[in-house]
C-alpha cells in the first residue's frame, strides 16, 4: 500500500478508535483512570493494527481489558472507511509516554533559581 494512502487510513482509524475508546471506557472508568491513546501503527498489508495506550492506574492490566472492545472499534471502521482486509487489532501500553511523563515532571519540580541581574 503507498505510504500516503496508509497515512490516511492511520488518521482516520486513530480518530475512530480514539472516539470509540472514550465512550468505551467509560464503563472501566474506575479501574484504570484516564485512558489515552498515544499512538497507532497500521500495518503496510492492513494485517494488523496497533493501538498504543496509557492510563493511570493498572497498566498490567490495561491491554487486555480493552481487547475486549476490539470488535467495537473493527464494526466502526467497517461503517466508515471500506477495506479489502480487517485488521487484527492489538492493544499496546505506551512505555515512551510514560517515561517522557515522569520526565516532564521531574523538570516542572525543579527548583531553578531565577537569574537575577
Amino acid at each position: 500500500m503507498k505510504e500516503d494512502r496508509l497515512n490516511k487510513m492511520q488518521s482516520m482509524i486513530w480518530d475512530l478508535a480514539r472516539q470509540f475508546l472514550i465512550e468505551a471506557s467509560m464503563e472501566i472508568a474506575p479501574e484504570f483512570g484516564l485512558i489515552t491513546v498515544t499512538n497507532i501503527k497500521l500495518a503496510s498489508d492492513m494485517s494488523y493494527l496497533d493501538i498504543y495506550v496509557s492510563s493511570m492506574k493498572n497498566k498490567e492490566t490495561l491491554c487486555k481489558e480493552l481487547a475486549k472492545f476490539d470488535y467495537g472499534i473493527i464494526k466502526r471502521m467497517n461503517g466508515v472507511v471500506q477495506l479489502r482486509k480487517t485488521p487484527r487489532i492489538r492493544f499496546r501500553y505506551d512505555e515512551e509516554w510514560e517515561v517522557s511523563q515522569n520526565i516532564t515532571s521531574l523538570i516542572n519540580s525543579l527548583d531553578i533559581p531565577k537569574d537575577t541581574e
